[in-house]
């Protein structure tokens, strides 16, 4: 059985566009971490879903 709704959405198309060795977070994502967990750098503007909104794109890295 296939998830369906935004959630599920916005995480396939976080995963999809992450490259090899990447991780790709949402704001909200990044908001949620420890002060002390990982750091996150940029990657844009994703658009996702439907009807498509633009959602900031993070990449994890080691803090």
């Amino acid at each position: 059985m296939a998830h369906r709704g935004p959630v599920f959405e916005m995480a396939d198309a976080l995963a999809d566009g992450a490259n090899a060795g990447e991780v790709y977070v949402s704001r909200t994502g990044v908001d949620l971490l420890p002060g002390s967990g990982p750091g996150a750098d940029d990657r844009g503007v994703m658009r996702v879903g439907a009807p498509a909104r633009d959602v900031p794109v993070l990449a994890l890295v080691a803090g």
